[in-house]
């Protein structure tokens, strides 16, 4: 079962699941993509970062090929979902501009990192200086410790698929509603598209209402595969 501080990737950069999630939560709430340029778990990789990335919950995000409003767009879009999160500039350090977030409540931070979330809640700005926070007001917020999106991990399911191959045919059952319907074709659509992709597979759960319906769609889904599991969080 994939859990919260499982390790993945992103463009090549060690992070845990629920930092991943956090992050494609701030993401939707962009018109752009964004890039991490440094993971988590890199104890002594990044020597400008005094030992932040050494642990899990810290991420740097490009921002040289971003305008100045969309640097700010990023940074309060992760701050709304619960990172510490600042725009890092040339003239504070020996970097360019980047976007450095932590995972709020992630437990496995580093103390350093611990240490600018204890900064970023009392308006300072996590460097050494420990100057005023330059960045956006935005209520602070802890993400939930339960992913609220549900993983699958594609190595599992492509190994289920030599045995139980799976189309993008729905197979419909009385009393199935339109709505189940089409979001049974629309999930037997993405595992048909995404099973032979070496990225985690994950189905967003959208509101509470619908967590039945997935629920329902994904045994049916699953129905025959052997050896799969899954986490599904309760959604907001």
């Amino acid at each position: 079962m994939i859990g919260p501080y499982d390790r993945t990737t992103r463009d090549g950069h060690t992070l845990n699941y629920r930092t991943l999630e956090m992050l494609r939560a701030a993401e939707r709430t962009l018109y752009f993509p964004i890039t991490v340029t440094q993971g988590s778990y890199n104890a002594g990789g990044v020597g400008a970062s005094a030992g932040t990335h050494d642990g899990g919950g810290v991420i740097d995000l490009r921002a040289t090929t971003l305008n100045e409003s969309q640097r700010l767009a990023t940074v309060v879009g992760l701050r709304i979902i619960g990172f510490a999160a600042w725009l890092r500039t040339p003239s504070q350090g020996d970097w360019p501009y980047h976007i450095h977030a932590v995972a709020i409540g992630d437990q496995e931070l580093s103390d350093s990192a611990a240490r600018q979330v204890v900064a970023y809640k009392s308006g300072r700005n996590g460097l050494a200086n420990n100057g005023v926070d330059d960045g956006p007001t935005v209520t602070y917020k802890v993400y939930p410790q339960t992913l609220k999106e549900l993983w699958m991990d594609a190595k599992e399911l492509q190994t289920a698929l030599k045995a139980t191959p799976i189309d993008n045919r729905v197979t419909e059952e009385p009393g199935d509603s339109v709505s189940l319907a089409l979001l049974l074709a629309t999930m037997r659509k993405q595992l048909f598209d995404m099973a032979n992709s070496p990225d985690p597979i994950v189905v967003e759960l959208p509101s509470a209402q619908e967590e039945r319906m997935v629920a329902e769609i994904t045994r049916r889904v699953l129905a025959g595969f052997t050896g799969l599991e899954f986490q599904a969080g309760a959604a907001d």
